[in-house]
């Protein structure tokens, strides 16, 4: 799993990177860039990826939806790998005292998940607003799930703040659009 995420925050930075760059370094990248081409390789549509980080993230008409796409789905993977390891916590905590926030962090991550995906079709409708509601739903839900451990860190800690960090990242995304 520590490949995995560190998949989605070389995504997540690279595509911050590019937002942040001056025009004339990103319009100066050549085709093709073996670096982009690489990092998408392991993505849902590598070429949707490479096409988004590729483009010019300062033009007037840069694609801010594709970018913010492309982040929210990343989110959802690593949500859905919590989930994941969230279950094999509560399987292997069952009969303990850990057993009752773990099932409840299990439900708190499918319903993240579900926000999440809820999120990416408001994305691709157009409905900017509603899917930064999702993506702060999802980060509520996440968060809900450390304070069920406190007050110690919950042992999916790291992995919480992860997401809250790749949502606030997409809302930031987001937020380029003119909605």
């Amino acid at each position: 799993m520590e490949t995995h995420h560190r998949h989605h925050l070389l995504l997540i930075t690279a595509a911050l990177l590019l937002l942040t760059l001056p025009k004339t370094t990103t319009s100066a990248r050549s085709p093709d860039d073996p670096a982009i081409v690489k990092l998408c390789a392991e993505s849902y549509k590598p070429n949707l990826c490479v096409f988004v980080l590729e483009s010019d993230p300062n033009r007037d008409d840069s694609d801010y939806r594709n970018l913010s796409l492309i982040s929210n789905n990343f989110t959802r993977n690593h949500v859905s790998d919590v989930l994941k390891y969230a279950r094999f916590l509560a399987n292997k905590f069952k009969g303990t005292e850990f057993q009752p926030s773990l099932d409840r962090c299990v439900s708190l991550f499918g319903d993240a998940v579900a926000a999440s995906t809820t999120a990416s079709d408001a994305l691709l409708a157009g409905r900017f607003r509603e899917a930064v509601d999702l993506i702060y739903q999802a980060r509520g839900h996440v968060t809900w799930c450390e304070t069920l451990f406190e007050p110690q860190p919950s042992p999916m800690s790291t992995d919480v703040e992860m997401v809250r960090d790749l949502c606030e990242n997409t809302v930031w995304i987001i937020y380029k659009i003119k909605f």
